[in-house]
Formats: structure tokens, C-alpha cells, sequence
């Protein structure tokens, strides 16, 4: 919104007069509505000043299209507050609204006009203009349409805004259509458009169903199906399933032709028709394409798949799921991967999250899900990767069987002693049977050996576990300090999550007025070992200073310090100003101000400019 533009020569021949004259043909509908008590005097003296303002800002030779935003953004909201008005006071006769609100719908059509005249290529002032045109109802919006797609005929949004439009307004299957495949044929790598025409087709079979008579044996789709203009290739009418549902399936069949083992994009068309459960025919079709995908994660879903028929009262039909799921997984495991073992142990955690607070025969199913991951630990042990391991842990402490998960701790430990995460889980464990009152012997020999088993480079989650009980412990403060400064010096890969952890334990377990040195002390030892730091440090220090030290001019200086190494940042600078707002020092503001403006480079000094305006308007 920030880029300049050049006004046309028609906008130049503007003058003052030209502004004043179209002020004063606004002022008869002002009186109006101040004689209709819509609006009081005063308000009707600062719509007159605000117009004239907007109108010198969009007017000027250069001028922004935020500018223009600015002054629809207004008008809108002064349009809600009058319609808001209006309707409370005639509320017993609606119709005599109308004619107070008809002159700021044509004033607002008139400012979408000349934004979108000014700058036609600017997409979201497209956007803007059909929703407030949609949410009118106005004649105008087929028009807009065809000006938005042809200035913008590779916008996504535009062309399912306008099939969306036939289909809400007139139930138009056919027009939708057709705007979808045209749509298709421009961008025929948009996935979203194959998305969205297969909701439509689902929409539109599910109202001619309910329109139709139940004895009758139609099919949905009187009309031919228009199966030839697909982007996919030579699809065959014979290629397609039941008459009901061929032209979703075309659809589908078509687009995985396009993107070919693109299994989000395939997944994308469960979750649609998991709306539409009249539908679930369509399941096998598409389970049955997506089984022909490469991927373990395709294979999973295919695995995972739900019932479309049930008929059993005498068993769930999770139970019957979960059983029919096992039986394809220990098929597709002849030729499995551990990556297909990992995604089943998720599957089975996902399943025991959602069952677990049930009773009766819900808590029978639970007890299934952990005899079938029993299961798979004891038959594919030897794919068990060390996330594999963590899923089933999780799992086993899910079910609160700390025990059984410190046994498959140990076991995963001796085959992958390398693996940062099983250690942190270990520890977590042995730190949650602890009393953690005083520090542990065991618990710091275990911190040791993982310390001397993980690479140097990996050891960060490690260091912050430790701090975490170091601090909760009560270990001396001195001592963390020292393993602190250890732990800077390793060489981790995520050294700033270490200090950033670090500062903020030991202003909460030791930040007050005693302790004031010794935070100092750590802080400035992170800043002295590691001089490049995010700039999270320096805030969580500015915090520390100004709330807890009460030490404003070293928080100052800590300011300053960070504009150095992220001056280029407009949010320091904005939290900087109004850091100094709080403590009514105005002097220093307008300091700041030019110093950020003479430094910051767009889009940030844009991003400045405005937040900048809002922080002044509340002084």
C-alpha cells in the first residue's frame, strides 16, 4: 500500500475549488440526517473537516493507496454507525431507512471507482470492493466481477468469490460451473480451484437430492456432464464409478492426473466430503486412488481408512475399525518402512488422546489401542526408530503406566544413546518421581551421563532441562552460573534459547531487590561471551531493569545497545517510544522519531510511520 504513484493528468486538473464545491453538494444529505437525529451537529462538523482532509490526501499529484484505504475505512464505518441509527429508530418501519442510506452506498460506489480507477492492479482494493458490494447486495456486483477478472484473471480468490456468488444467490450449479472450469483453464495449477468445484458438485448433488422425488431413480445430473472439459486428460466415462457420483469423482480422478503423488493435495478432498456424509460411497473411489501413492503417509490413510457400511449391534464400530485397521497394517508391514511403523504408533496416540476420559465400552476400546501399539512393539522391534520409541513412551505415560515407560526408556537409550530427546524424556521422568525439594545424586549423575552421550551441537533442550531443575532444586546460583558459562561456550546450535531460558529462571527465582548484582551479573556475562544475541535478550533484560531494578537509565542503555545491532527493526524502535511515553519522557520522542525515520529503510519505515501515528493519537 505504500508504493507511490504518479496521479493521471486528469487528477492534476483538481484544484481547492474543485474539493470545496464537491464539499458543499455533500452538505444537504448531512442536514438530513441531523434533522432525522441520525447524526448531531458536531458529528456532522467532523464528517465535513474528515472529508475535506481524505479528499486533499487522495487529490495530491503524489499520493499512496493506503490514503485511499484510509478514507474507505471511514466512510464505511460511518455508513454501519448511520445504517446502526437508522434501524433503531424506524425499527417499526424499515422502508423509511432507505433513503438515508442510498446516498452513502452511491458515495461509497463513487470511492471504489476512482481507487480502482487509480490503481487497477492493486488486488486487495478489488477485494474490498466486492465484499462491501456483496454485503450490499448491490446490481453492480456482476459488473465487478468481470473489471476484477479482467485486471486480475490469475486471482484465485476472485474466481471461487464469483462462483460462490451464482451458487448462494440462485442455486446456479451450471453457471458456477462454468466459471470454475474457465477459471481452470487460465490457472490450471491453482489446487484450491479443483477443491473448490469438487465442494460444488457435492453441494449441488446434495440439493438436487433433497429436491428430487425418493421413489424416483434419477440420477443427480440431468444436464450432460461435462467430463471433457477437465484439465486432466482423456478421462472415459467408463472410468467412472456409479452415475450419482461421477462428475465429483472426475473431478478428483483429473487433478491427481495433474499433481501426481501430491498426497496433501489428494487428502484435501477427504476432508471435504467428510461434510457430506450421505456421500460416503465416494470414500472407496478416492481411498482406492490415493492407496496408488508412493508415500507412507498415503499408505497410512488408506490403512486408517473409515467404514462406509455397518450393521453390527453388538460391537462399535471404532472397535471394528481398529481391527480392520491392524489386519491392512500388518499386510502392508511385509513391505513396510519404519517411517509407515512411526505414523501407525501417531494414529494409535491420536485415537487413545481421544478416548481416553471415556467409560463403559469407550474404555474397552482404550484397552485395545494399547495391546495393538504391545503389539507392534514385540513384532517390529527392529524398525523401531527413536521417535517410534518416544510415540509409544508417550503413550505408555498417557495411560499412567510410568513403569512400563521406564523399561522402554532403557531399551531405547542402549540402541540410540545419541538421541537428545529420549535423554530429556528420561530425565522428565525421573525428575516427575523425585520430590524435587533438595538436588538428587542420581538425577545429576543421569544429567552427567547424557551430557558425555549427546553431541556438544545437540545438547541444547539437554542444558535447559537442567537449568529448569537446577533452579527448582535450589542448587547455589554461583554453580548454575558456572555451568551457564559452560554451556555458552559448547557451541550448541541453539545457543540463544539457552540464555534466553537462562536470564528469564533466574529473574523469577531470584529477581528482587537482594539479587539485583547478581542478575546484572549473568546478563552482562551473556552480552560479554556471545556479543551476537537476539534481540528476545535485550527485552527480557529491559523488563528486569524497569520493572524489578527500577534502574531506567540502564534499561535506556540497554535500548540503545539493541538499536545498534537491530536498528533496522521498526518494532524496537515503536517499543523504544512508547517505552519512554510510559515514563513521560516527551522530550526524548521526537529524538527517537527522526532518528528511526533517518534509519529505517520500506517496508519497515512504512510499518514505522503508521503504528507511530497511533501511539501519538493516544498521548
Amino acid at each position: 500500500y505504500q508504493r507511490r504513484v504518479r496521479v493521471p493528468a486528469v487528477y492534476k486538473m483538481i484544484t481547492g475549488e474543485d474539493i470545496e464545491r464537491k464539499l458543499q453538494e455533500e452538505v444537504p444529505l448531512l442536514e438530513q440526517l441531523f434533522f432525522h437525529s441520525l447524526i448531531t451537529l458536531k458529528e456532522l462538523k467532523q464528517i465535513l473537516q474528515r472529508r475535506k482532509d481524505f479528499e486533499y490526501e487522495v487529490s495530491a499529484p503524489v499520493t499512496l493507496a493506503f490514503n485511499f484505504l484510509q478514507y474507505l475505512q471511514y466512510e464505511l464505518k460511518l455508513y454501519a454507525l448511520v445504517s446502526l441509527r437508522a434501524k433503531e429508530k424506524y425499527k417499526d418501519n424499515e422502508a423509511q431507512a432507505v433513503p438515508h442510506l442510498k446516498q452513502f452506498r452511491i458515495k461509497l460506489h463513487s470511492l471504489f471507482s476512482r481507487a480502482i480507477h487509480q490503481w487497477p492492479g492493486d488486488l486487495s482494493l478489488w477485494l474490498h470492493y466486492i465484499d462491501y458490494s456483496w454485503r450490499t447486495h448491490s446490481y453492480l456486483l456482476h459488473r465487478i466481477f468481470v473489471d476484477a477478472l479482467r485486471f486480475h484473471p490469475n486471482s484465485v480468490e476472485i474466481w471461487i468469490l464469483a462462483a460462490s456468488r451464482e451458487w448462494q444467490l440462485g442455486r446456479n450449479v451450471t453457471v458456477a460451473r462454468a466459471i470454475f472450469l474457465r477459471a481452470l483453464r487460465i490457472n490450471p495449477r491453482a489446487k484450491v480451484l479443483y477443491h473448490e468445484l469438487f465442494r460444488l458438485e457435492l453441494m449441488s448433488g446434495t440439493k438436487q437430492k433433497k429436491d428430487r422425488d425418493p421413489k424416483q431413480t434419477l440420477t443427480w445430473y440431468d444436464e450432460p456432464i461435462p467430463v471433457d472439459d477437465l484439465p486432466g486428460g482423456d478421462l472415459k466415462k467408463s472410468e467412472l464409478d456409479s452415475p450419482d457420483l461421477a462428475l465429483p469423482m472426475a473431478i478428483f480422478k483429473s487433478s491427481i492426473k495433474i499433481f501426481k503423488d501430491d498426497f496433501k493435495f489428494a487428502k484435501k478432498f477427504i476432508s471435504i466430503l467428510k461434510w457430506f456424509p450421505h456421500m460416503r460411497s465416494l470414500y472407496d473411489g478416492i481411498y482406492n486412488e490415493i492407496r496408488k501413492f508412493e508415500s507412507e503417509e498415503a499408505k497410512l490413510l488408506f490403512i486408517t481408512r473409515p467404514l462406509t457400511q455397518f450393521t453390527s449391534p453388538k460391537i462399535t464400530v471404532e472397535e471394528i475399525e481398529l481391527k480392520r485397521s491392524l489386519s491392512h497394517f500388518k499386510e502392508a508391514m511385509k513391505q513396510g518402512t519404519p517411517r509407515l511403523v512411526e505414523l501407525w504408533l501417531q494414529f494409535l496416540m491420536k485415537k487413545y488422546l481421544i478416548y481416553k476420559s471415556c467409560e463403559n465400552s469407550q474404555g474397552l476400546f482404550k484397552q485395545a489401542i494399547l495391546d495393538t501399539a504391545e503389539f507392534c512393539l514385540s513384532s517390529y522391534n527392529d524398525m523401531f526408530t527413536s521417535k517410534a520409541y518416544l510415540i509409544w513412551i508417550r503413550l505408555s505415560l498417557a495411560n499412567e503406566a510410568i513403569q512400563n515407560s521406564k523399561t522402554l526408556l532403557d531399551q531405547a537409550l542402549n540402541r540410540f544413546q545419541n538421541d537428545e530427546h529420549l535423554w530429556v524424556t528420561y530425565l522428565l521422568t525421573l525428575v516427575a518421581e523425585s520430590d524435587q525439594k533438595s538436588p538428587d545424586q542420581n538425577i545429576l549423575n543421569s544429567f552427567k551421563r547424557s551430557f558425555e552421550n549427546v553431541p556438544k551441537q545437540k545438547q541444547s533442550l539437554l542444558w535447559e532441562t537442567f537449568f529448569d531443575y537446577g533452579f527448582k532444586v535450589g542448587i547455589n546460583l554461583e554453580s548454575l552460573i558456572k555451568d551457564y558459562k559452560k554451556a555458552i561456550l559448547s557451541g550448541c546450535s541453539d545457543l540463544e534459547r539457552i540464555k534466553s531460558r537462562f536470564i528469564s529462571l533466574a529473574i523469577q527465582y531470584y529477581g528482587n531487590q537482594k539479587n539485583i548484582d547478581q542478575i546484572r551479573k549473568v546478563y552482562t556475562m551473556t552480552f560479554q561471551l556471545a556479543p551476537k544475541n537476539e534481540l528476545n535478550i535485550y527485552k527480557i533484560c529491559i523488563h528486569f531493569e524497569t520493572e524489578i531494578a527500577r534502574q531506567f537509565d540502564v534499561a535506556r542503555q540497554l535500548f540503545e545497545n539493541a538499536i545498534s545491532s537491530f536498528g533496522s527493526t521498526s518494532r524496537l524502535w515503536l517499543d523504544y517510544i512508547d517505552w519512554e511515553i510510559n515514563r513521560e519522557q516527551f522530550k526524548n520522542i521526537s529524538n527517537l522519531f527522526w532518528r528511526a525515520k533517518n534509519t529505517l529503510v520500506q517496508p519497515e519505515l512504512g510499518k514505522f510511520l503508521r503504528s507511530y501515528g497511533r501511539l501519538y493519537a493516544n498521548v
